[in-house]
Order: C-alpha cells, then sequence, then structure tokens
C-alpha cells in the first residue's frame, strides 16, 4: 500500500501504478513464492502533455533512493516520440494513461491501480483479468509489433521465473478485448 499512498501524493494526472508491478507480485502469489522470484521494479504511469521527460527521470531518481527500490516513471504522453526512436515505427500518440494500458505488449501487462482521494482502489484493465489470474501470457492484438513480444518474453525468462504460465502463441481477435474497462472497488469501510 505504501507505494499506492506515494503515488497517490506525487498528485500526477492520470496516474496508475502498472504492468510488473502488479503482475509479478500476483503471479509471484499464485505460484506460493514466499519472497518476490526476481526483481521488482514499480511502474508508476501518468498522461500529462505539458510535464517534460526531465519531471520523469527526476521523480524516477528521487524515489528509486528514498525507497531502496527501482521506479520507472513514465509519461504515457510522449512515449509515441520515444517509441519511434527505439524501434523506427511509427505509432499514434496515446490518449490517456488508460488508452495506453490497452496498448502494451502483453494482455497480463495491461493491468493499473491507483488509490482515489477517498482510499478506494481504482483498476485499469483494457484486456481484462482473465489472462493475469490464469497465468497466461500472450500478445495483445492491439499491439502489432510481434518482435518486440518476442524480444520481451524472452528477456524476462517468463516460463522460468513462473513455470505455471502457459505462453500463447496465438494472438486473440481485437473484439475478444474490452476497450477502456475501469472498475472500482467498494468505499473503504470504517475504522472501529
Amino acid at each position: 500500500m505504501q507505494w499506492l499512498y506515494t503515488a497517490r501524493d506525487l498528485n500526477l494526472p492520470d496516474w496508475y501504478l502498472a504492468a510488473g508491478c502488479i503482475r509479478n507480485r500476483l503471479w509471484d502469489h499464485l505460484h506460493g513464492y514466499a519472497e518476490p522470484s526476481g526483481e521488482q521494479d514499480i511502474d508508476l504511469i501518468y498522461f500529462d502533455p505539458d510535464a517534460s521527460a526531465a519531471q520523469d527521470h527526476a521523480l524516477s531518481q528521487q524515489l528509486s533512493s528514498q525507497f531502496k527500490q527501482v521506479w520507472e516513471i513514465v509519461n504515457q504522453a510522449h512515449i509515441h516520440h520515444w517509441y519511434r526512436q527505439a524501434s523506427s515505427q511509427p505509432i499514434e500518440p496515446m490518449l490517456s494513461s488508460l488508452d495506453a494500458l490497452g496498448r502494451w505488449p502483453e494482455t497480463a501487462t495491461c493491468i493499473g491501480v491507483r488509490l482515489m482521494p477517498d482510499d478506494r482502489l481504482q483498476f485499469a484493465m483494457p484486456c481484462g483479468l482473465d489472462d493475469l489470474f490464469n497465468l497466461i501470457w500472450r500478445q495483445n492484438p492491439a499491439f502489432s509489433d510481434r518482435d518486440i513480444f518476442l524480444q520481451r518474453t524472452a528477456s524476462k525468462h517468463i516460463t522460468t521465473r513462473w513455470p505455471r504460465v502457459c505462453l500463447e502463441q496465438k494472438v486473440p481477435i481485437v473484439q475478444s478485448i474490452q476497450k477502456h474497462q475501469v472498475v472500482d472497488t467498494c468505499p473503504p469501510r470504517p475504522v472501529t
């Protein structure tokens, strides 16, 4: 919960803790691991067209130092610029953090959570939760670069780290993806 409180206190627009910091913890739990199975970086995304990349770097450094754990803070409003440079492939600009989550390479990674001002958790899951909870690693049909998906699969050692994970080779049809799904949890109960 400390990560969520810290992220909320930064007051970044349209923020979520996302991707591996959620998937890895859940998959470690579903495998019965008492300790994290590997590096546990904290992925914090937000959406602000007016913020600079220097802000992301400074916040990442500050929180990594504070927590003695790697924080990666990335403004999704600028992804299309650096992605084009990194992969030589253009992508459309993101419209929001939720839009960005829905375009990430693997369906089980397309997950975000944030702590609302009233302490409710809000989950963003544009690809649903089935693959995440059923330990399925598959390419998101909204992510067209098969080579990058395969590189990520190899570099993350998915089946070595989590042997019960099923590598799905087929890409699901786009219609099966639940666009822009956001769910709020129940309000917190008063402490008695």
